[in-house]
């Protein structure tokens, strides 16, 4: 008897769950369908654990399909002392009712980030800048924060703009040593950015081997021990779609090492 009782309280336990989790999802899209002010503004008429401003870009700017725009923001947390190590924030574009995740899961204390607008037009864009906690009951997942009050527009490109590319700058030195620390850096018009990985070639390139991946256009390579002779890099763009951009290289060595 003892045993039926457990088993039916289990299944019951399962079943709220399976029920509150699809509460979520309704939820979080309703409020993307409402304007998205969610958790930024305290829609559901409870008090609100977060408040969202983006400082930048400014109402009214215009951009360029595939350009890169710096989004900057302020958090305002009701409870001040809270951990916010289990926190994680996300940017969404929002164009005509569609959502276009920009960038991979963000840390909780993350406040300023740049984005690749995708080929889209329009003269009324938004920025969402979603916040949740893994492991706060009060922000179970991420919730809109629609910047309903900063519209901007998005101009097309023209076509022969339109090409993705990863381009590797020329390096300061030709020649290297052991534990020398070779700055790289490289421009990007890849759109929907997920990750750059770095990749280092002893043989002309002919391999490549990953050393690296970044968020950032730039990474400091050190010199490894025991190596000599030749040495070549290569960029690679990973989308958030899936797809890769290489750097252009035919092999030619960036530098030596002796």
């Amino acid at each position: 008897m003892k045993t039926r009782k457990n088993l039916f309280a289990m299944l019951v336990l399962t079943l709220a769950c399976v029920l509150f989790a699809g509460w979520s999802e309704s939820a979080y899209a309703q409020k993307v369908g409402n304007g998205g002010e969610g958790a930024g503004s305290g829609s559901t008429g409870q008090p609100s654990p977060v408040r969202i401003t983006m400082l930048t870009p400014a109402a009214g700017s215009v951009f360029t399909a595939g350009q890169t725009v710096n989004v900057t923001w302020t958090v305002d947390l009701s409870d001040k002392n809270r951990s916010t190590l289990w926190d994680e924030q996300e940017i969404r574009l929002i164009v005509d009712g569609k959502s276009y995740r920009l960038t991979r899961e963000l840390g909780g204390d993350v406040r300023s980030y740049n984005v690749v607008l995708p080929n889209v037009s329009t003269n009324k864009a938004y920025f969402d800048i979603s916040y949740g906690s893994q492991g706060n009951p009060d922000l179970i997942f991420e919730a809109p924060n629609v910047q309903k009050d900063k519209p901007f527009t998005i101009q097309s490109r023209p076509t022969r703009d339109l090409v993705q590319e990863v381009t590797l700058e020329p390096i300061g030195t030709k020649v290297a040593h052991t534990g020398d620390v070779i700055n790289l850096k490289w421009s990007s018009t890849v759109a929907n950015l997920d990750v750059f990985e770095v990749l280092v070639s002893y043989d002309r390139g002919a391999h490549y081997f990953s050393v690296a991946t970044t968020a950032d256009n730039s990474y400091n390579w050190v010199v490894p021990g025991k190596q000599k002779g030749t040495v070549t890099f290569k960029i690679v763009a990973r989308s958030l779609d899936g797809s890769e951009i290489e750097s252009l290289t035919e092999g030619t060595p960036h530098l030596r090492i002796k």
